[in-house]
């Protein structure tokens, strides 16, 4: 093969790794529910097309995770009207110098106990944090999910979880959307 031909694929074969968004999925959760959450966010972002997903609690995930994602998706149960523990320690140690975050997209998802019980205030916590960090904020596709996907436990979720599922469906879809029109703002890390 001509070195013409080999250089040729393997422009062709980075360019097509760089054109990839990179997609992590990041929780806590107890009692499994926020982990369901996560797993239809997962399922909605293996539903688009080049991208690449990394789905993981947040007690395994890095600065090196933060840093090689193109979008980040943080999602915790609800205790006390804030974040867990876990996702609260994370968030607050966050690289900070250079601003290695800034032009990621960022997005959240929670669980809780009921309505009224402090889900909009955890991602607002969540989201906070990621605007601190000069991320672009993606919520979901109607106003029903607007600043994110909130599992709501108080009874009803049988009825509901079909739609739970398609609004962290939708979440995936719009993150993918805007990180990939996004892409030229960002530096990325390949760890």
């Amino acid at each position: 093969m001509p070195i013409g031909t080999v250089l040729i694929w393997i422009l062709l074969l980075v360019n097509g790794a760089w054109a990839q968004t990179r997609v992590l999925v990041t929780y806590d959760s107890v009692d499994h529910h926020t982990e369901r959450v996560a797993k239809w966010i997962a399922e909605g972002v293996e539903q688009q097309p080049d991208v690449v997903l990394r789905l993981q609690r947040v007690q395994e995930t890095s600065h090196l995770d933060l840093q090689w994602a193109d979008v980040i998706l943080v999602g915790s149960p609800v205790y006390n009207t804030g974040p867990s523990q876990a996702v609260g320690k994370f968030l607050a140690e966050w690289p900070f110098e250079g601003s290695p975050l800034k032009n990621r997209v960022g997005g959240a998802f929670v669980s809780c106990q009921g309505n009224n019980a402090g889900s909009e205030n955890t991602l607002f916590t969540i989201i906070k944090t990621m605007l601190m960090y000069r991320m672009y904020i993606v919520g979901g596709e109607d106003w029903r999910s607007g600043f994110g996907v909130a599992y709501i436990q108080d009874g009803s979720n049988q009825q509901t979880l079909g739609f739970l599922e398609k609004q962290a469906k939708g979440l995936a879809k719009r993150a993918c959307d805007l990180g990939k029109a996004t892409s030229a703002t960002r530096t990325r890390s390949d760890f």
